[in-house]
C-alpha cells in the first residue's frame, strides 16, 4: 500500500451484551417518557388511519433514492482513498451496510469503512478518514439547507410557530460559523493534523474539494429532508415548506445521534417541542415518528440481507 499501513483486521471479539442491549433500553426508557404525555390508543389509531400500501410504496421509494443518491455521493468520497472502487462496488456494499444501520447510522458507517478496506486493501484509518469526509459534506450539507431555507421560514408560520422558530437564526449561525473555521482549518493545512493518516483525505480534499463533493451530497440531504416531511405529512403534521426546510434537519440529526436505534424515542421527544404548532396534537406526531423508525428499519434489514451475500463476494 502506498502509505505502507496494514489493513486492519476485526479483532472477531463482539461488543459484550449489555452495550448492544443498552441503546434499546434507552429508546425504551424514552418512549415511556413519551407515552406519558400521549394517549397510547390514540396513537395507535392515527397509525391504523394511514393508507398501509401507499405508505409502504412510500418507504420502498425512499429506500432506493436513499440507497442511489448516498452511494453516488459516497462514491465520490471514497475514491480519493480506493481509486478502483466502482459505482456498483459502493452501491453493494452500501445496501449490505443498511443492516448494521438498523442499530443505528454509525455502526452502519463503520462496517461501510471496514469493506472497504478490507475489499481495496487500504489502510482502515485511511479509509475512516474518508468517512469522516463524508460525515463532512454531509453536516456540511445539512448547514447548507437549513441556512437557504432559513429567508422562507416565516411563510405560512404564524403565533406559536413563529416561536418555536425564533431561535433558529442564532443556532444556524454557529453552525456557519463552525463550518467556516472548518475550512479556515483545511486552507492552513497544519502539518501536525494533515500528516496524521486518519486526516489525511480531508486536507488532500482541501476546502474547494469539500465544495465539490458537498454538491455531490445536497441531493441526498435534500432528499432525506423531503422524505421526513412527507412521512410526517402522512399523519396529518402539514409543515409549510420554509419550515420543513429549517425544522426536518434537526429531527434528522437527532435521528443519527448514537443513543438510540433510528433515534427512536429521542427523536420523538424533540420532534413534539418542534412541530406541534403544525399538528392537531401529540399523538400525530409520536405516530408519525414511530411508524417511520419501526418502517425504516425493516426496510434496511430487508435491503441489508438481500445485499449480504454479494457483499461476502466482494470481500473474497
Amino acid at each position: 500500500m502506498a502509505d505502507g499501513e496494514e489493513v486492519a483486521a476485526p479483532s472477531g471479539t463482539a461488543p459484550p451484551l449489555w452495550r448492544r442491549a443498552l441503546p434499546w433500553v434507552i429508546a425504551i426508557g424514552l418512549l415511556v417518557v413519551v407515552f406519558l404525555r400521549v394517549d397510547v390508543g390514540e396513537v395507535l389509531t392515527r397509525m391504523g388511519d394511514v393508507p398501509l400500501p401507499l405508505y409502504c410504496g412510500f418507504v420502498a421509494v425512499s429506500l432506493l433514492s436513499n440507497l442511489t443518491l448516498d452511494s453516488l455521493a459516497s462514491w465520490k468520497v471514497y475514491l480519493g482513498v480506493a481509486p478502483k472502487v466502482t459505482f456498483r462496488e459502493l452501491f453493494v456494499v452500501r445496501g449490505a451496510s443498511y443492516l448494521p444501520a438498523t442499530i443505528n447510522f454509525h455502526v452502519g458507517q463503520a462496517y461501510l469503512t471496514y469493506l472497504l478496506s478490507r475489499g481495496h486493501q487500504v489502510a482502515l484509518t485511511r479509509v475512516a478518514g474518508a468517512t469522516l469526509l463524508s460525515y463532512g459534506t454531509f453536516f456540511g450539507g445539512v448547514i447548507a439547507v437549513t441556512a437557504v431555507a432559513l429567508p422562507l421560514a416565516w411563510v405560512g408560520a404564524a403565533g406559536g410557530a413563529t416561536g418555536v422558530l425564533e431561535w433558529a437564526p442564532s443556532y444556524i449561525g454557529l453552525l456557519v460559523v463552525a463550518g467556516l473555521l472548518y475550512l479556515v482549518v483545511l486552507r492552513l493545512n497544519p502539518a501536525f493534523l494533515r500528516d496524521r493518516s486518519l486526516l489525511a483525505p480531508l486536507f488532500a480534499a482541501g476546502p474547494l474539494g469539500h465544495m465539490r463533493l458537498l454538491a455531490w451530497r445536497l441531493p441526498y440531504v435534500v432528499v432525506l429532508v423531503a422524505q421526513l416531511w412527507g412521512a410526517y405529512a402522512f399523519f396529518g403534521v402539514s409543515l409549510p415548506a420554509g419550515a420543513a426546510l429549517v425544522l426536518m434537519p434537526m429531527v434528522l440529526l437527532v435521528s443519527a445521534l448514537p443513543i438510540t436505534p433510528q433515534g427512536l424515542g429521542a427523536r420523538e421527544l424533540v420532534a413534539i417541542q418542534l412541530l406541534a404548532p403544525w399538528s392537531d396534537g401529540d399523538a400525530a406526531i409520536v405516530a408519525a415518528g414511530t411508524a417511520w423508525s419501526l418502517a425504516s428499519m425493516v426496510a434496511q434489514a430487508i435491503s441489508g440481507l438481500a445485499f449480504a451475500p454479494a457483499a461476502a463476494k466482494y470481500l473474497r
